[in-house]
């Protein structure tokens, strides 16, 4: 929607810029109106290329000047240019903000532009062409100026939160580079907040960019005036509260040509864990990084605010920007991607989280989006990235490569609303929360499955998922493992599934030799649930302990091995979940040897490295592999029945030989 805002006017004028072709539909009313009817015209036009507004009107040829054209149909590409009486004409740098708003820097200083009247010049890229004459005074010299004030309420209760105004201008005729705004309090416990942010800071002192809130982020024009408001916290006592502001970095003057003391600036950011190993290299690379002057220092901090406006964000904080130093000294990701999140109608996604995964799937940054669904996402690294919105199915734009060293905009993001599965993992018995259970969803084919982890409250959740069928798996120290029936979610549904988890079962014992009686330390236990088909094992520790617990209720057979002896196995053993450890002893012999050779059938040489497979009586194979001279070898084979087989490329397998193992 547009809204004309004319005061004090009866007459009112709205421009549409860049209108789409379709029907518009226009509503008028009026604030006040005189009893009975009033006549009004209503008109529409098609606008040309028109110069409506520049401003400021007067600057000084010492510096640079950046002057803001407003008017109409003004391209993307347009060029504009100051041009002198006898026709003369500085080119400009131009920001194009929209149809209807365009910045245009000269460097006046360097191309020594002599004091006069002159014209302002805008050439579309298709050659349509306007000038507005006499519309800059261009005076002789012009000095660097910066002024700021501070206002806040002179009284408040302790414990409450003030706003602190902040007020900034160039009051000179020449451009000013953003400085360092420096907040300082008397008190070391007072919170400030970086507008923009929901964070709270607590320290005496806050230090942000002076910006621009309107054209070249990091300039601010001859007699441009911006505000910040910065919530400040007073601690909760009934002691006076003082706030200092301070600059640097708009002037010469203002200390930025001040050496940085290394010393006292390292004190300050070198991170509190790192060695002097790991923080030579670093502070090393920061010092090639910023150079010598804080006003050096500030330089870089417009350069990394200028990447972040890039990204469609301001970004006030200083702390904030020389992270990004700290970051590439590091040899850290300092990567950009950015753009906006729409819905299938390009409906812009509001205050919705998006997450950019690196290509082993690890989670790298993420960004909770505008009121005009814009992301920007930062310490993004060179490769393939897949962005991930949470509660939405990505349609397009979710993949992409970021090239090395480069940063990435206007990603567009396409979604449509996922089907969701949320509750709380509990306890059977008392209802508590089982926290820091693993949980998966599995869809029915078993093609998909996504796993999380409940949280401090027993909580999980499935934002993400395709329509379909799916069943819930969790497993969760001190109970059984649980699968769910299956069940069926479709898009923009949220089905709410809460889960309680029963105490599992447990089976212990111990492992011995049958000959000494002594423990067997190392012995492998495995159990088999016969209807719910779950396996797991374990092994024995020092004195031939074992011990299998959080097990489903069912029958189970049990096997267990150990080198050396004849592997042992007990069919039946039912475990009921809730009961204490059941005891299962198990004793194992040594169990026979067998050895031989595989032998080429023709010439009785040997195979050197031939398969062997060996079933044991109840089927299970074993496979070995010969040696050099051909020669195989298995201990600890029960009584019973086994059959031997050998296998090697280039021969035909041979015929099952039956060995009878007797007691």
């Amino acid at each position: 929607d547009v809204a004309a805002a004319v005061p004090n006017s009866p007459d009112q004028e709205l421009r549409i810029l860049a209108p789409r072709e379709g029907v518009y539909y226009v509503g008028i009313h009026g604030s006040r109106l005189l009893a009975g009817s009033t006549g009004y015209t209503l008109s529409a036009a098609r606008s040309g290329l028109e110069i409506r507004e520049v401003s400021p009107g007067t600057v000084g040829n010492a510096g640079r000047a950046t002057i803001k054209v407003v008017g109409d149909n003004f391209d993307p590409e347009a060029q504009v240019r100051l041009v002198a009486p006898g026709g003369a004409a500085i080119e400009a740098e131009e920001y194009y903000q929209d149809g209807a708003t365009l910045f245009a820097t000269f460097d006046l200083a360097g191309s020594s532009a002599a004091p006069g009247s002159y014209g302002i010049e805008v050439a579309n890229l298709g050659g349509e062409l306007v000038i507005r004459t006499d519309a800059v005074t261009v005076v002789e010299g012009g000095e660097a100026a910066f002024k700021a004030q501070i206002t806040m309420p002179s009284m408040t209760r302790p414990g409450r939160v003030v706003q602190v105004r902040v007020e900034y201008t160039n009051p000179g005729l020449v451009d000013i580079t953003s400085p360092i705004l420096t907040l300082t309090s008397n008190h070391d416990d007072v919170q400030w907040q970086v507008p923009g942010s929901d964070e709270w800071i607590t320290n005496s002192t806050l230090r942000l960019l002076g910006l621009s809130g309107s054209g070249p982020v990091t300039v601010l024009r001859p007699g441009q005036t911006e505000t910040l408001l910065i919530p400040l916290r007073i601690p909760f006592r009934p002691e006076y509260v003082r706030v200092d502001l301070s600059s640097l970095g708009a002037t010469a003057t203002d200390g930025s040509n001040t050496l940085i003391d290394w010393k006292v600036f390292e004190a300050e950011v070198r991170p509190a864990t790192m060695d002097d190993d790991t923080w030579a290299p670093v502070l090393a690379n920061l010092q090639s990084q910023i150079g010598t002057t804080w006003g050096d220092y500030a330089v870089v901090l417009r350069q990394n605010s200028r990447r972040w406006f890039e990204a469609g964000q301001l970004k006030f904080s200083v702390f904030d920007l020389f992270q990004m130093e700290m970051d590439e000294a590091r040899s850290r990701a300092t990567g950009f991607v950015s753009g906006r999140v729409v819905g299938a109608g390009e409906e812009p996604m509001q205050n919705v989280v998006i997450t950019a995964f690196d290509e082993t799937g690890k989670r790298v940054a993420d960004s909770r989006t505008t009121l005009k669904g814009e992301f920007a996402l930062y310490g993004v690294p060179a490769g393939g990235i897949t962005l991930v919105v949470n509660g939405y199915l990505v349609q397009s734009g979710d993949r992409l490569v970021v090239p090395n060293g480069e940063d990435i905009h206007n990603i567009q993001v396409t979604v449509t609303e996922a089907a969701h599965v949320t509750g709380v993992m509990i306890s059977a018995e008392d209802g508590i929360p089982v926290i820091n259970s693993l949980v998966m969803i599995v869809g029915a084919s078993r093609d998909f499955s996504q796993a999380t982890v409940t949280d401090s409250t027993g909580q999980y959740e499935f934002p993400n998922l395709p329509a379909g069928v799916y069943f819930i798996q969790s497993i969760a120290s001190g109970y059984a493992p649980l699968t769910t029936d299956q069940f069926t979610v479709d898009l923009g549904q949220t089905l709410r599934l809460n889960i309680g988890l029963s105490s599992g079962a447990s089976v212990a014992g111990n492992v011995r030799d049958t000959a000494l009686g002594t423990a067997i330390s190392g012995a492998t236990v495995i159990v088999r649930g016969q209807s719910t088909g779950y396996v797991t094992m374990t092994t024995t520790d020092g004195e031939g302990r074992y011990l299998l617990s959080d097990l489903p209720t069912d029958t189970y057979l049990m096997e267990v091995s150990a080198t050396g002896f004849a592997p042992r196995q007990l069919n039946g053993i039912t475990l009921t979940a809730g009961n204490e450890a059941q005891e299962q002893d198990f004793v194992l012999g040594d169990g026979a040897f067998l050895s031989g050779y595989v032998l080429n059938d023709s010439t009785d040489e040997p195979i050197a490295h031939a398969s062997v497979t060996v079933y044991d009586p109840s089927g299970t194979i074993l496979i070995l592999h010969a040696d050099a001279t051909g020669q195989y070898s298995l201990a600890g084979l029960r009584p019973g029945s086994w059959r031997i087989q050998a296998q090697h490329p280039g021969f035909v397998t041979s015929a099952h030989d039956i060995i009878n193992i007797i007691a």
